[in-house]
């Protein structure tokens, strides 16, 4: 059984990046779509903490991060974890001591 009816939001679920960006590239209303239980890419992208896939949601298709799904007003939830994820990784650095913000 898929996580969603979305063939889109269970790549973002997966964090199949170049996928998703692909299908929307070709279809960009696939950023509104949402699945049976009111739920859009990108709340399946902050469900699975897929950075890359919020990024690009985020930041190229200007999605709004307030939307809430149909069945619990999740978003703000899904999205605090996810910015906390991302601050995280902002504090790991590599092996030559740098950290994401360099």
């Amino acid at each position: 059984m898929n996580i969603s009816n979305l063939d889109i939001c269970c790549l973002a679920y997966e964090k199949q990046f170049e996928q998703v960006k692909e299908r929307i590239e070709k279809e960009p209303d696939l950023v509104k779509k949402k699945d049976r239980d009111g739920r859009t890419v990108f709340h399946w992208a902050c469900s699975s903490g897929a950075t890359d896939i919020v990024e690009y949601l985020l930041n190229v298709c200007h999605v709004r991060p307030d939307i809430p799904d149909e069945v619990n007003n999740e978003t703000r939830i899904e999205f605090k974890h996810f910015r906390f994820v991302f601050l995280a990784r902002l504090d790991t650095f590599d092996n030559r001591g740098f950290n994401r913000t360099h």
